[in-house]
């Protein structure tokens, strides 16, 4: 069944809920990545189902990063209106209040036992989170967490993309988008991309090039899960890079690679599935 909660900017979103039979406490909240939503990735369902087979529930949520461009319900002061987001206009530091309404919603439901899942874009999202309100989950499952920063300074051209956001921001037009894409195919706009892609900005959480250590992941101090495909179509970098990075940043984190699996796991979400539900069973 479809949930919908307010955000405390008034921000509509909406999820899919995954429920046992039988009345529990646990539930594993999914963020998802970039322009993504709730139900696009098969990975969703079947973790879904799984985690429901085994007495968890799950929530898959959309945050205000969904899908290119979406237009969302407002309510302020009672009244409704019509904001357009979506991954083009976003704000990273946004989506710490998506959460927050997710994980208070869920709490209300009855579920005292959280463990927040971010993929890709989201895993990002889910390391904000976290190292603010760790109090109120059991533990953090990243799965194809990304390298944001280093993955759009390898572009050719993103110097020139900065130096066009730079300027349309200075000139007031932050909704303008850039004349070039990111990571090959995502329009953004130029008050996104310098939100994104700035030296020290908050979406820098996983500087896995450069072997950086990460001051944003090294406050969170949850059971930790990091799960990536061994053919992960859109890094650059291996398994062994994104393994030495974890283990420099969070050495007790729990480590898994699916083989085969791209950055979707697509064909391999059962093998996904089965790795996600092992750790939360543990947790």
């Amino acid at each position: 069944m479809i949930h919908r909660v307010k955000t405390e900017d008034g921000v509509e979103l909406q999820g899919m809920l995954y429920t046992p039979q039988k009345k529990v406490d646990c539930v594993v909240l999914h963020c998802h990545g970039m322009a993504g939503n709730f139900y696009e990735n098969r990975f969703v369902n079947v973790v879904g189902v799984k985690l429901v087979a085994e007495g968890i529930a799950f929530c898959a949520m959309n945050n205000r990063g969904h899908d290119f461009i979406a237009d969302f319900l407002v309510e302020k002061s009672g009244k409704i209106e019509c904001k357009r987001i979506g991954q083009v206009y976003e704000r990273i530091e946004d989506s710490v209040k998506d959460i927050v309404a997710w994980i208070n919603y869920l709490k209300n439901q009855g579920y005292n036992k959280v463990i927040l899942m971010g993929h890709s874009l989201g895993a990002v999202k889910a390391v904000l989170y976290a190292k603010k309100y760790q109090d109120t989950l059991s533990g953090l499952v990243l799965a194809s967490p990304p390298d944001m920063l280093g993955l759009a300074k390898a572009e050719n051209d993103f110097n020139q993309k900065m130096e066009e956001a730079k300027e349309l921001v200075l000139a007031g037009k932050d909704d303008e988008l850039l004349n070039g894409r990111v990571f090959d195919n995502y329009p953004i706009s130029a008050g996104t991309f310098l939100n994104f892609f700035s030296e020290g900005s908050e979406a820098d959480v996983f500087p896995i090039k450069v072997g950086r250590k990460s001051e944003q992941l090294s406050k969170v101090k949850l059971p930790m899960f990091v799960i990536f495909g061994e053919k992960d179509n859109c890094f650059e970098y291996d398994p062994k890079g994104i393994t030495a990075f974890f283990k420099k940043n969070t050495p007790t984190a729990k480590m898994a690679v699916i083989p085969r699996a791209n950055h979707v796991y697509l064909g391999e979400e059962h093998a996904f599935a089965q790795e996600v539900c092992g750790f939360v069973k543990i947790v």
